[in-house]
C-alpha cells in the first residue's frame, strides 16, 4: 500500500464560479486512504462494516455553471447503487469521514440530502472482498434534484443524475484491502 493521500484543508472554501479555476480539471479525491494499486484505493478501516462511516473526499475543479453536486457510491461487481448525496451546494469542496447514517438531511453536509440502499438512510459499507466499488462526484444544472421522494438510489443514478448532469469526476476505484 502507498502513504496517505489528501489532507481536511485541501478540501475547505472555494466557489463554483472562482474559486476551483477555470482551467483545473473536475476531480474527487478520497482524503486519507492508501493505494492497493495504481488505479484503486483500499477503504479506510472504519468505512467498513459494522462501522460504516463514510468515507472523506475533497474534490476541485467544480464546473462554474454547476448548481449543486452529488456524491454517489457504488458496487460495480453487484450492480447496486449503495449511496446517493446530493443537493450539495457547489461551493461545497468536502465531504468528511462518518456522515450521519440515520438523517435524511444530514447535519455534516448542509443543504445535502442522502439515500442508502439498504434501508437506511445513509451510507452502508463495501460487503464483500472481491467487489469492485466506485465513487463519482456529479455537477448537476438544477439547485435541488427534483422528484426524488419516493425513488431508490438505482433511480436517482440511473434516471435524475444523467438528466440533470453538467460533468462528473473520473470514477474513484475503491476495494477491501487484502
Amino acid at each position: 500500500a502507498g502513504a496517505g493521500v489528501g489532507s481536511p484543508a485541501a478540501g475547505s472554501g472555494g466557489s463554483a464560479a472562482g474559486g476551483t479555476g477555470a482551467n483545473q480539471t473536475f476531480a474527487l479525491m478520497p482524503v486519507g486512504t492508501t493505494m492497493i494499486d495504481a488505479q484503486t484505493y483500499a477503504f479506510p478501516s472504519d468505512a467498513l462494516p459494522p462501522t460504516n462511516h463514510s468515507p472523506e473526499f475533497s474534490w476541485s475543479g467544480v464546473p462554474a455553471a454547476a448548481k449543486s453536486l452529488a456524491l454517489t457510491f457504488r458496487d460495480d461487481t453487484a450492480g447496486a447503487v449503495k449511496w446517493v448525496l446530493w443537493d450539495m451546494p457547489p461551493s461545497t469542496m468536502h465531504v468528511p469521514a462518518g456522515v450521519g447514517a440515520t438523517a435524511a438531511m444530514p447535519s455534516e453536509v448542509p443543504g445535502s440530502s442522502q439515500l442508502g440502499s439498504l434501508g437506511n438512510q445513509g451510507y452502508a459499507g463495501p460487503c464483500c472482498m472481491q467487489n469492485h466499488y466506485q465513487f463519482v462526484l456529479w455537477g448537476l444544472d438544477v439547485d435541488k434534484l427534483p422528484d426524488t421522494s419516493g425513488l431508490s438510489t438505482a433511480q436517482i443514478y440511473d434516471m435524475l443524475l444523467p438528466k440533470h448532469m453538467l460533468a462528473k469526476t473520473p470514477t474513484i476505484a475503491m476495494q477491501i484491502a487484502r
